[in-house]
């Protein structure tokens, strides 16, 4: 039988496919989807209070896992942000105390030298004119030191002589015991005044023997046999920095090399001033450091300083965390989530973070009933970068969806999710006259 369509019946039958495409399209005919298409419309977004119905396999696609709600601890916690910085007393630069002329450089950026350890050596004119200063200056002196004693001897034997004759006074003449008065007093006098030249030559000695220390410290710089002066590493580190040039010349305090000991460093945060009464007590408070707000703990530490003075601009405080950093998870520079953990319960009841879920006002949890996944609104309590404490809604024993629980929210209602069953082909569906068994297709008659 042929059948026939005219200009307005194509025109009405494509509008009406047209009309059903797009309903296919909004999810709201899902009773187009008939048998014989492989790809059924974009599932509609359901009601929460909805059971869910969850199989083995779309588990573990969405990574779903569940645990039992039990007693643990819960955390009052505060999160800020902040940056990575080097502990200043950690980070030295390497500076000659002298001038001279760069004769070698042993590191290079990114080795990492150990405390007292060569790091540069230096050709220094000026250590050898002032080493010939010490050693001049050391001769006067040993030569001063022998005149002094002749001059005391003198004013010994000058003494000894005039008290020998003012013994004898009536058998000398008066104008012999006053030439030996004069005699002693000048011999006194050439006494003294080679004393004070020794201690002023002593004095220069020492002076310049502290110049020359003060540019060799001790532990920080050494004389080789041959001359030069070596610059040592103050601390274990690397070396971050390097400015040292082989046959430059520097001068005193040029920094030449710069270390840092990342091995513990600070976290310098800005707490805005409405939070900063939460501390009862600053300093102390154990602090989890992560390099985003969801991401693993890479570090712990602790506050060191609260500063009590308010930025009058950015109306924060000043906030200093101290933190190991062995593993070298934390860099200078780097931006890092800091969770500070102001105080502890450890009889709650506790899910972790990621099982809470939110809908406008409510807060809700799914919790596995046998075979299903029901929406279980619950009332929470303090919450921490891992935990939340449960008030109300949950018991010890309930079953808890703790990761995939997003995932959950857009799975299909259990009596939607149930396969349709198609219709046996010896017994095809009946309907009203007229009714289609394919979209925009009659029965032949």
């Amino acid at each position: 039988m042929n059948i026939s369509w005219t200009s307005s019946d194509s025109a009405r039958r494509a509008g009406i496919g047209v009309v059903a495409l797009g309903l296919v399209a909004l999810g709201l005919l899902p009773a187009l989807a008939h048998d014989g298409h492989q790809h059924a419309p974009p599932a509609p977004m359901f009601g929460l209070d909805a059971p869910r119905s969850i199989s083995p396999q779309v588990a573990r696609v969405i990574g779903l896992k569940t645990a039992e709600v039990d007693f643990g601890r819960v955390e009052r916690v505060l999160r800020l942000t902040g940056t990575v910085e080097a502990t200043p007393d950690r980070v030295r630069a390497v500076a000659p105390r002298l001038s001279g002329v760069i004769a070698d450089v042993r590191v290079r950026v990114g080795d990492a030298p150990k405390k007292g350890d060569v790091l540069i050596e230096i050709d220094s004119p000026e250590l050898a004119q002032l080493d010939a200063q010490i050693a001049q200056a050391r001769s006067r002196t040993e030569l001063l030191v022998m005149q002094a004693r002749a001059a005391a001897d003198l004013a010994t034997l000058s003494d000894a002589e005039l008290a020998r004759l003012e013994a004898n006074s009536q058998g000398v003449s008066a104008n012999t015991l006053s030439d030996r008065r004069v005699a002693a007093l000048t011999a006194r006098t050439v006494q003294q005044a080679s004393r004070l030249e020794l201690d002023q030559a002593k004095s220069q000695v020492e002076a310049l023997s502290r110049v020359r220390e003060a540019r060799l410290p001790s532990g920080l710089a050494r004389l080789t046999p041959d001359g030069r002066v070596e610059l040592l590493a103050p601390i274990d580190g690397v070396v971050t920095a390097r400015d040292a040039i082989v046959g430059r010349g520097v001068q005193e305090g040029t920094e030449l090399l710069t270390i840092a000991d990342h091995s513990s460093v600070q976290i310098e945060a800005e707490l805005p001033e409405s939070l900063a009464e939460r501390f009862a007590a600053p300093g102390g408070q154990t602090v989890r450091l992560r390099r985003d707000p969801v991401g693993p703990v890479i570090a712990t530490g602790a506050v060191r300083f609260l500063n009590p003075a308010v930025d009058p601009v950015k109306r924060t405080t000043h906030v200093l965390i101290d933190a190991e950093n062995t593993s070298a998870a934390l860099r200078a520079g780097m931006f890092v989530d800091a969770t500070i953990i102001l105080s502890e319960a450890d009889d709650a009841v506790v899910v972790p973070t990621a099982a809470v879920l939110s809908e406008g006002p409510l807060t809700f949890v799914f919790i596995k009933e046998g075979e299903l996944y029901i929406k279980r609104d619950i009332v929470p309590g303090q919450r921490s970068d891992a935990m939340v404490e449960v008030l109300d809604g949950l018991v010890p024993g309930d079953v808890v969806v703790i990761q995939g629980a997003y995932s959950v929210t857009q799975m299909r209602p259990a009596q939607d999710a149930a396969p349709s069953t198609p219709p046996r082909p010896d017994k095809p569906e009946q309907g009203p006259k007229g009714a289609h068994d394919h979209a925009g297709h009659s029965q032949p008659r």
